[in-house]
C-alpha cells in the first residue's frame, strides 16, 4: 500500500487550529473546541455534497458556493438560529484569512469567501429580576442542607457580582480576597481580568461555604463544585437554577439566550 500523502486541507487545518488559533491568536480552549466542530461539521458536508472522503478533500473543494451551501444547511436541515451561523461563519472567515496568509495562489477564493456577510440579527433586551424576586427565588433554598447552602451561596454571588456562568464556574479560591477590601479577580473572555468588590455578606457566605468543605483559602481549589467534588458546568448551573425555579411552582419557565441564564418570573422572562 503506497503511503499516503496529507492533502492541503489537512495541513493547513492542523496548522490553524494547533498554531494560529491558540499561539498567535491566544484564544480560549472554548473557542478552539468551537471553531474545530465547526470545521468538523464542514468538511462532513462538503465531503458528502461531492461524494468523496474526507481525506481526500482540498482545499480548491471548500469554494464559495459550497460554503453558501453549507451556511444554508445549517438553518434550513440543522435548524440552527442566525446568531450560531453567524458564528460559524467567523471561523470560516478566520481559518480562510489563515490560509491566505499561506497560499497566495489562493487568495481570489479566499477573498470571496471572507466577503460572505453576516446575517443581521435583532438586538435582544436583557432583562432582570427585581430584588424582591430574587428574594423569593433565594427564599426557596434549604440552606440547613449542605447542598443547599451551596445552591444559595452560588446564585447569591452570582447576584451580587453580576459575573457571568463560564467566569463563576472556574473560579478558584486563589481568586477570593475574603478579608477587608472584599474582592474578587475574574478571568473572562479573551483571558481578560478584572476586579470586583464583594459585599461583606457576600464574603461571609464564601468563608463559610469553604469552610463547611474544610478548603484553605490559600489553596486554589474550585470554590463551587457539584456532589462529586468536581467543578460546575453550565448545564450543571442551569440545573440547580431550574430545580430552585420549580420546587415551589413560584417561578416557571427558563431559557437560554446566548451565553446568559434566564428566568421566568410569574411568565415574565427575566435575567
Amino acid at each position: 500500500m503506497r503511503p499516503t500523502t496529507p492533502t492541503d486541507v489537512a495541513v493547513h487545518l492542523r496548522g490553524f487550529l494547533h498554531h494560529y488559533v491558540p499561539r498567535q491568536k491566544g484564544f480560549s480552549t472554548h473557542t478552539i473546541l468551537s471553531y474545530r466542530d465547526t470545521m468538523k461539521l464542514l468538511l462532513l458536508f462538503i465531503a458528502a455534497a461531492r461524494h468523496i472522503p474526507i481525506a481526500r478533500l482540498r482545499l480548491v473543494d471548500l469554494s464559495p458556493d459550497m460554503i453558501l451551501g453549507f451556511l444554508t444547511y445549517l438553518e434550513d436541515t440543522r435548524g440552527n438560529s442566525p446568531q450560531t451561523r453567524n458564528i460559524r461563519l467567523a471561523c470560516i472567515h478566520s481559518f480562510f484569512g489563515y490560509v491566505a496568509h499561506q497560499e497566495p495562489l489562493l487568495l481570489h477564493q479566499c477573498s470571496r469567501i471572507l466577503a460572505i456577510p453576516f446575517k443581521r440579527t435583532p438586538d435582544v433586551v436583557t432583562e432582570y429580576l427585581e430584588r424582591d424576586e430574587i428574594t423569593a427565588l433565594l427564599g426557596v433554598i434549604d440552606q440547613e442542607r449542605a447542598d443547599g447552602y451551596r445552591d444559595y451561596t452560588l446564585f447569591s454571588f452570582l447576584y451580587h457580582t453580576g459575573a457571568r456562568v463560564g467566569e463563576v464556574i472556574h473560579l478558584c479560591t486563589g481568586s477570593l480576597h475574603l478579608e477587608r477590601p472584599f474582592q474578587v479577580r475574574f478571568r473572562g473572555k479573551g483571558a481578560k481580568e478584572r476586579l470586583c468588590p464583594l459585599w461583606p455578606e457576600t464574603a461571609r457566605l464564601l468563608r463559610q461555604l469553604l469552610r463547611r468543605r474544610k478548603v484553605d483559602c490559600r489553596t486554589d481549589l474550585p470554590v463551587f463544585v457539584n456532589h462529586r467534588g468536581e467543578p460546575f458546568t453550565r448545564s450543571g448551573v442551569r440545573y440547580l437554577l431550574a430545580h430552585v425555579c420549580h420546587s415551589r411552582g413560584h417561578f416557571r419557565g427558563i431559557r437560554r439566550q446566548r451565553n446568559t441564564w434566564f428566568v421566568g418570573a410569574d411568565g415574565r422572562n427575566a435575567h
